[in-house]
């Protein structure tokens, strides 16, 4: 049985319009306001959330502000890529959702589920015994709601993508998908999964049928990011198919749907960039590219992101004969702030002899 917190949502929705309640009403518009906002201005998303906050506190409805400082959670983490804050919010919250008024607010997996993002997000193998233990503790003393029980499966897959086993994570994301059909939301997020990790295992072709599929879920479920993300990796794949032209193209296009947003884009978004920009003999846009991303890893606060994207710069830079060992030695400094840093040292370790 899963908790029902969209329903408890729309009776909230129901009685405040049953009643006119006009400051009620105004915490729903708060919500929807915010919402639309996440990918296009996610700053202004930010404050509305905040009055959202400050208005069910001052309502005395201690649920309804846990939703909302919920999803400012979820914005720090996703869309303004504030790796630190979220973190820092999300402890504070699950603290918080544990006291007794909070016992039957359907919201408190959520709040722990954003804990399990954030743990993994910033440096899932330094975090993974604390991230297992909330897995294990809303499996087994939590009510869940069906999204919250849905990603926790999606984080089973990109754990063991955390540990380069490729296989398990491809695994779990078949399940999460699965569990997910009828959501285009969650499918296009799975599809986002199975399309980076069957490229990374050089499966091109099913990495292509899950981009085409993917734009097809993003489109539907409005995740305009992720729809500008899917039409990169497409360019990436009609140009390992030999089609320079369309490749163009479809890159021009993705950088079109980007630029009328607000967040940056993922790292699956580089992966392909910069792998396109590689095989079109265009070292050095690649290198900028994972130089790009490489500074925005580091302004987010996620020391997991950092460190794996200095391994992909360091790996594209040593393919071209490029890298020199202050690079390879800031890669290292950087490891350093890992709790758990063996994984990524590793990879240092194989790469081949620097220069300079």
């Amino acid at each position: 049985m899963f908790v029902d917190l969209w329903g408890w949502f729309h009776d909230f929705e129901y009685s405040a319009y049953r009643l006119g309640d006009g400051e009620r009403l105004q915490l729903l518009r708060l919500y929807d306001q915010a919402w639309h906002n996440f990918e296009t201005d996610p700053s202004h998303a930010l404050i509305l959330l905040n009055q959202g906050v400050e208005l069910a506190q001052r309502l005395n409805e201690p649920c309804f502000a846990l939703f909302m400082d919920y999803w400012r959670c979820e914005v720090h983490l996703f869309y303004l890529d504030d790796h630190r804050l979220a973190l820092e919010n999300a402890v504070r919250l699950v603290t918080e959702s544990r006291k007794p008024q909070f016992l039957k607010c359907p919201v408190r997996a959520r709040v722990h589920r954003i804990l399990v993002d954030t743990y993994l997000f910033t440096d899932p193998i330094g975090y993974s015994d604390q991230i297992w233990q909330t897995i294990n503790y809303m499996e087994t003393d939590m009510s869940l709601d069906i999204d919250s029980w849905q990603l926790l499966q999606a984080r089973r897959a990109q754990m063991a993508y955390a540990v380069d086993d490729l296989d398990t994570a491809i695994a779990e994301t078949r399940k999460y998908s699965s569990i997910c059909q009828g959501n285009d939301f969650r499918l296009s997020h799975a599809c986002g999964m199975l399309c980076h990790y069957h490229y990374l295992k050089n499966d091109v072709e099913t990495a292509r049928h899950f981009a085409t599929l993917g734009e097809t879920h993003a489109r539907r479920s409005d995740r305009l990011a992720s729809a500008a993300e899917f039409t990169t990796w497409q360019a990436l794949f009609a140009r390992l198919n030999g089609d320079a032209e369309q490749a163009h193209m479809l890159y021009s296009l993705s950088q079109q749907r980007f630029k009328k947003l607000g967040v940056k884009p993922s790292g699956g978004f580089y992966q392909a960039a910069a792998d396109y920009f590689d095989l079109e003999g265009q070292v050095d846009e690649a290198v900028r590219l994972r130089r790009q991303e490489l500074q925005e890893a580091k302004d987010s606060g996620s020391v997991w992101y950092e460190c794996d994207t200095w391994v992909k710069l360091c790996r594209l830079l040593a393919k071209h004969q490029r890298l020199l060992a202050a690079d390879l030695q800031a890669a290292r400094q950087a490891a350093t702030k890992l709790l758990k840093p063996e994984i990524i040292l590793k990879k240092l370790d194989e790469l081949p002899s620097t220069t300079g």
